[in-house]
């Protein structure tokens, strides 16, 4: 029986240690993304920088992310779409410090 636990344990740790190698890969790329999405926003190209945000979220789904994907929306003039990412913002970070800005851009 020993052994046969050992060896559940050792499959367990091999699962989690992949699994925290993709967390690791996935922050890695939402870093390299939020990146490039920041200088493309600090130059106004809002349609290049929403896209980057976007991938930056799909590999590692912060909520920040939907604020800045909101607010590329909101700066392309898609306001329906800004106001959904705020909401979703917001429901998913409701201490959020940034708040009652957010609401107010929302209405």
């Amino acid at each position: 029986m020993r052994p046969l636990a050992a060896g559940a344990v050792f499959c367990v740790l091999l699962v989690a240690t992949s699994a925290l190698a993709q967390t690791r890969s996935e922050n890695r790329k939402a870093r390299q993304h939020f990146a490039a999405a920041e200088k493309l926003y600090a130059m106004s190209k809002f349609d290049e920088a929403l896209g980057a945000y976007e991938k930056a979220y799909a590999a590692a789904p912060l909520p920040a992310f939907l604020f800045n994907i909101g607010q590329c929306h909101h700066n392309l003039g898609h306001l329906e779409t800004a106001i959904f990412s705020f909401e979703k913002y917001l429901s998913l970070a409701p201490e959020a410090e940034n708040r009652v800005a957010v609401e107010n851009l929302g209405g």
